[in-house]
């Protein structure tokens, strides 16, 4: 966009004093950081979006100080410089397991058990600006304070670690895995943190047919890099019985994000009952957890077993061998 300006005085700058009125175009693009109410007033290269001119960007450098790279819904979910919540001098990542008061102001010392080791430092938050690269907004369960989470259980939203595998995420940096970590994308729209592999053996029931970890993903071939990837082809799936998730929230009505305390595989249940049996593919059995604080509507949920188990085993979350599971040694879909 272009001013058009007349004067006596800026003639006179160019000229060198001569009092020759002259016409002057010059660049009147409003700066970073300012309004611009009709979406036309950003100069070159800037973008207005949420009502002020910003940059696009691809990596998290592109951005100037108190913005970050983030998809913006508004721009089609575009990668945009966009205002963050949280301080430069955040201490949300940091550890304090052994001293709780190095969390910044605001913030606290988020442990997912008591004693913790690996507690760290973290803060409310509502999306995903309000908290820095390593770490994403999630609902966990609250100790206090927060909302229902429709079953029972009082949750909120805590900037968490990217530091497992399939935690979401933009770029390699975002990753905070052992060893290093790489963002890379899924079968299905999203990225996911993971890290590299090597194959050893093609048959999917051979539980060390690769370096990975997890018992529920598979070393493949992505852009020429071997890496470790959910069987489902990505970390949350569409909320049925068995599909992968982060949360409740990424299942299908009362049903559970289900996690497997010794795969650490999350997997969604299904609610069950009388009118509503489990399938009778795998060894699926409907679960009534009668220890817990769950309302009766969320209370038994379909899990799979391995063959053999015997629901009076156990009717909390297993701690025997025979840990439910959807996507075991094999592939497909179960």
């Amino acid at each position: 966009m272009r001013s058009l300006l007349t004067g006596v005085s800026l003639a006179a700058v160019l000229l060198g004093g001569c009092n020759t009125t002259h016409t002057v175009y010059v660049d009147a693009g409003v700066p970073l950081g300012k309004a611009c109410p009709n979406g036309d007033e950003c100069y070159n290269g800037a973008v207005c979006a949420e009502g002020e001119c910003t940059l696009p960007c691809t990596a998290p450098g592109d951005c100037q100080a108190g913005y970050a790279c983030r998809p913006l819904a508004e721009r089609q979910n575009e990668l945009t410089c966009v205002k963050v919540t949280y301080a430069a001098t955040t201490t949300v990542g940091k550890n304090c397991a052994i001293d709780d008061t190095v969390c910044g102001e605001g913030e606290y010392c988020y442990k997912r058990i008591a004693a913790d080791p690996d507690a760290y430092c973290s803060r409310d938050c509502t999306d995903d600006r309000d908290c820095p690269a390593t770490t994403y907004c999630q609902f966990v369960v609250a100790d206090e304070g927060g909302t229902d989470d429709g079953c029972g259980r009082m949750e909120k939203k805590v900037c968490v670690k990217k530091n497992t595998f399939c935690a979401p995420c933009l770029f390699d940096s975002d990753c905070d895995l052992p060893g290093g970590g790489l963002c890379v994308a899924d079968d299905h729209g999203g990225k996911f943190c993971t890290t590299t592999c090597i194959p050893h053996s093609t048959n999917p029931w051979d539980p060390n047919r690769s370096t990975c970890p997890q018992p529920h993903s598979d070393c493949v071939d992505r852009d020429g890099v071997n890496v470790c990837m959910h069987r489902y082809g990505s970390c949350v799936g569409d909320g049925s019985l068995c599909a992968p998730c982060r949360t409740r929230h990424d299942c299908a009505g009362t049903a559970l994000c289900y996690g497997n305390t010794y795969s650490k595989e999350k997997f969604c249940t299904a609610v069950c009952g009388a009118d509503s049996p489990c399938p009778t593919t795998q060894s699926f059995t409907c679960l009534t957890f009668t220890d817990s604080t769950l309302p009766a509507a969320c209370a038994s949920q379909c899990l799979n077993y391995s063959p053999g188990f015997d629901p009076a085993d156990s009717n909390t979350y297993p701690t025997n061998p025979k840990y439910p599971t959807c996507w075991p040694d094999a592939a497909g879909v179960p």
